[in-house]
């Protein structure tokens, strides 16, 4: 299987976590989705594996009244400029792969370490799908895809910690200002309201909301128009219960 490539961004992996909610029907006379059929739940969203913990699960729920078929794969995750790239790989096991859930009914989804633990941690995702069922006329179908991060500690089994340096530079052809932040530490920042500030000017959002992952040891980058750009600019963003800020010049 080849690697798969995600924009981040809007419609990259923030859109698919955001798909974990029905989407809204946009027309008037579009076809109604079928009675009672809610999607799935999944808990907890965040898997953590280690030395010292080689197995977790996560629960999946179908609070529907009609039954689902789902389907669960696991990918190694890295980055690379703006994309995610999801990879085969055999370091976690899991079970089971496809199942189906009545009405109310749970499924357990266990993740086991088959690989040893490397100096930094380890990035995964699970990919749950709620696999479409057989085509019903004048029924409009509403899948649940549920992406979820797994992370392997590195080798001790102490959460690693995340070490971010910042640097950005101004595409004048492209009218884009692209913000690159490497990660020196052995753990991962989840990054949040991504922005750069210039003295007492408001805040210029790069990314709101979730800005994505900046994973142990690898590189990721992101762009925000602008016709123009300063020569220094400070990076703001939360980072779990941390505040990120950090002053950048910016390569003209």
């Amino acid at each position: 299987m080849a690697t798969k490539r995600f924009r981040r961004g809007r419609h990259g992996i923030a859109a698919m976590l955001l798909s974990m909610m029905p989407a809204a029907v946009g027309a008037v006379d579009a076809p109604r989705a079928p009675q009672g059929a809610t999607g799935l739940s999944v808990a907890p969203v965040l898997l953590l594996l280690g030395d010292r913990n080689r197995a977790v699960s996560t629960i999946v729920s179908n609070p529907g009244t009609t039954e689902a078929t789902v389907q669960a794969r696991l990918y190694a995750w890295s980055t690379k400029g703006e994309e995610d790239l999801y990879a085969p790989t055999r370091a976690i096991g899991f079970s089971p792969a496809v199942f189906r859930l009545a009405p109310g009914a749970q499924q357990a989804v266990r993740l086991v370490a088959l690989a040893p633990a490397g100096p930094v941690e380890q990035a995964y995702r699970l990919v749950i799908d709620q696999l479409p069922l057989a085509e019903t006329p004048g029924q409009l179908q509403m899948p649940v895809r549920m992406v979820l991060p797994v992370f392997v500690a590195p080798v001790g089994g102490e959460a690693g910690t995340p070490r971010l340096e910042w640097s950005a530079r101004f595409d004048a052809a492209a009218r884009r200002i692209r913000v690159t932040c490497v990660n020196h530490g052995t753990g991962h920042a989840k990054l949040v309201d991504l922005a750069y500030r210039t003295g007492d000017a408001p805040a210029v959002p790069i990314q709101s909301g979730l800005a994505g992952y900046a994973l142990a040891g690898q590189t990721r980058e992101w762009s925000v128009a602008g016709e123009t750009a300063p020569r220094t600019f400070i990076i703001v963003a939360t980072a779990g219960a941390h505040s990120v800020r950090a002053t950048v010049a910016v390569a003209q």
